[in-house]
């Protein structure tokens, strides 16, 4: 009987632990399958995608060959890995709109609300009878998916959809009615110059009404032309050959120009003599030659003429970072505008401000096989020989340098930059001390004289500087002076014996004069008592 009731009781946990496990795997199914059914594009993959068709309440606007075009469908579809737009114009579209766009999707996910069926009556309710709009996705395989939108919200601001014909609307997030803000120029290619930045040859910007530090002006009142070239992998200045030009500051400009975006296109295609009027005399000109080869036979000019001032669709001014600036691009041909520190960046610079500041200390390390540090009177040289440092000549016997401040030196050296390149005839002052940097032949990488510190109003603003001469450059440069101070030169000349003689003496006369003045302020209490 025992063994019976044992049986019993083990058959019964069995079958009650069956029923559990039964009842997880139950709920679990449910519940995957309510996450399931929550998804809005059932089995959507963005990548799978081969077409998307949005219509919304924001029809496109803009002005193709003279013509007003308004639709307030878009149509896109992908062709060899690239998207493009077939209606209402057929262009390239911006890819990473696109593709941001679709990767949205399948996150999207709503609620079922009740079984309307087909009565108008019942949909008009969630304003699904006549929809804000909808989105339209097709797959490589031909499947199809259509979410409609409605314009009316609940009151946490969610969006009723209806997907496909389906008898069930749904109540999903706010951010369909973001989507139904989008339009035709949401998807468009907005860069200015729609080529590669590599196939970029020679770059002029002339300035119409800016000043531009130094450059020159070319006799009609506007500034000469910054014209900089492309030429065995490096971008330099034709009428300043010996100039060294900062190479990121001159991508920043190229980024700008390939994938700077148009703030707005107002009018497109073959324009009118009215359309361009206003580009008669314009603020700045950008002219830009194009070759994938390099070879004069296939290049290409681009052009572009940007009018500053207020905007007449803008109601910024023209010196708020928000406001617009016209432009007038050649290929393709439109009309549009851009930020106003958008234009600035592309128009408003130097040959001066292109200058590489680190020039006039430029040397490669890996060369470097001496050294001459020079202070007032006293004198160092050293060479380096597997990476460590010897002296082999100094002006002071007792002079003990260890080899690692020398190399921290000369990495400070070639961290220094200069503030401002001076004007010719400069001179730097007193010699305060020099470096000399030899390759192992002997041949000069580096030479800098620093002089005194003095005062200098660099952009307008007073600071301390050290004017230093390089042999790297013709120019006197200023440097900041704390950098100068930074580079440690003093450190590696430490002070003569008879020098730390008179400072231990003169410590010593300090320390018994204080002594006396307080055996003195003693004798002065005991009488008072």
């Amino acid at each position: 009987m025992k063994n019976k009731g044992l049986w019993i009781f083990g058959a019964l946990t069995a079958v009650a632990v069956s029923a559990a496990v039964f009842d997880f795997q139950w709920e679990k199914k449910t519940e995957e399958k309510k996450t399931e059914d929550s998804i809005v594009f059932k089995d959507f993959k963005p990548d799978q995608c081969v077409s998307l068709e949005l219509t919304t309440a924001n029809p496109a606007s803009l002005v193709k060959d003279g013509t007003p075009v308004l639709e307030n469908t878009v149509v896109l579809k992908k062709e060899k890995d690239e998207w493009w737009i077939k209606s209402p114009i057929e262009e390239l579209a911006d890819q990473a709109a696109v593709r941001s766009f679709l990767e949205g999707l399948p996150a999207e996910k709503a609620t079922e609300i009740a079984a309307l069926g087909q009565k108008e009556a019942e949909w008009e309710t969630f304003g699904l009878d006549k929809p804000k709009g909808s989105i339209r996705v097709t797959n490589q395989g031909g499947g199809t998916t259509e979410i409609s939108v409605s314009g009316r919200k609940n009151f946490q601001g969610e969006a009723y959809l209806r997907r496909n014909r389906e008898d069930k609307p749904l109540l999903g997030s706010s951010t369909w009615h973001t989507k139904m803000e989008k339009s035709l120029f949401d998807f468009r290619d907005k860069r200015l110059l729609q080529a590669k930045t590599e196939d970029v040859r020679k770059l002029a910007v002339r300035a119409h009404d800016v000043r531009r530090g130094s450059a020159a002006h070319d006799g009609s009142g506007s500034a000469a032309p910054v014209v900089l070239e492309f030429r065995d992998g490096v971008w330099f200045l034709p009428a300043k050959p010996k100039w060294k030009i900062d190479q990121g500051q001159v991508r920043e400009i190229l980024d700008k120009l390939t994938m700077g975006s148009l703030t707005s296109i107002q009018k497109e295609g073959q324009l009118k003599s009215e359309d361009t009027k206003e580009f008669a005399k314009p603020s700045a000109t950008i002219e830009v030659t194009l070759s994938s080869t390099g070879s004069k036979a296939d290049a290409k000019i681009w052009t572009a003429q940007l009018v500053s001032g207020k905007d007449k669709d803008s109601s910024h001014d023209s010196t708020n970072s928000n406001a617009n600036t016209k432009i007038r691009t050649s290929n393709p041909s439109r009309i549009g505008t851009i930020s106003n520190s958008d234009a600035e960046k592309l128009t408003k610079f130097s040959e001066d401000q292109l200058r590489d500041k680190a020039s006039p200390f430029d040397f490669k390390k890996a060369d470097v096989h001496k050294v001459e540090i020079k202070m007032a009177d006293q004198v160092l040289q050293a060479e380096k020989s597997d990476n460590d440092w010897k002296v082999v000549a100094k002006s002071d016997p007792q002079l003990n340098v260890d080899a690692k401040k020398i190399a921290a030196v000369l990495d400070r050296v070639q961290s220094l930059e200069a503030v401002e390149f001076m004007p010719r005839g400069e001179a730097p002052g007193k010699t305060q001390n020099s470096i000399s940097v030899k390759d192992s032949s002997g041949k000069s990488l580096v030479d800098l004289v620093f002089g005194e510190t003095q005062k200098k109003k660099i952009n307008g603003v007073d600071r301390s500087v050290v004017l230093a001469k390089s042999n790297l450059v013709d120019e006197i440069v200023a440097v900041d002076a704390s950098k100068v101070k930074d580079l440690g030169v003093e450190e590696i000349f430490p002070a003569k014996k008879e020098d730390v003689k008179e400072k231990a003496n003169s410590n010593a006369s300090a320390s018994a004069n204080a002594n006396a003045k307080k055996d003195e302020a003693k004798k002065d209490e005991a009488k008072t008592h």
